[in-house]
């Protein structure tokens, strides 16, 4: 899709609670086929967050789902939700010190987990 095209899609602002706060979210969405995935129809979201302190709006960010039939709102909930997954392993990574640890046995793991 070129930059004019998604302009052109219709625009709906909503208010959301995402990412533990009520957060003002203009959406724009569509069914297109993504070419890095073989032509597999996706619903394609692009997002954009209202920045109170800027009084503006962020850069337009685009969401996939595959799964064609989730409404708008439903795909950006979703993507909120995941963020929590992503951070918690990134912490777990980090400060656990598991990010190696996928190499090792299932006793060796335990052992690893009991020291920590």
């Amino acid at each position: 899709m070129t930059p004019e095209a998604i302009t052109a899609l219709p625009t709906v602002e909503r208010t959301l609670f995402l990412y533990g706060k009520e957060q003002r979210v203009r959406l724009r969405s569509t069914i297109a086929r993504a070419r890095f995935l073989k032509a597999a129809p996706v619903r394609a979201v692009w997002c954009e967050w209202f920045d109170p302190r800027t009084q503006s709006w962020t850069t337009p960010r685009l969401l996939l789902a595959s799964e064609t039939q989730l409404s708008t709102e439903s795909v950006v909930r979703i993507d909120a939700k995941r963020w929590v997954i992503a951070l918690l392993f990134h912490n777990l990574k980090r400060w656990w010190g598991v990010a190696n640890l996928w190499q090792q046995t299932d006793r060796a793991l335990q052992a690893w987990m009991q020291v920590r």
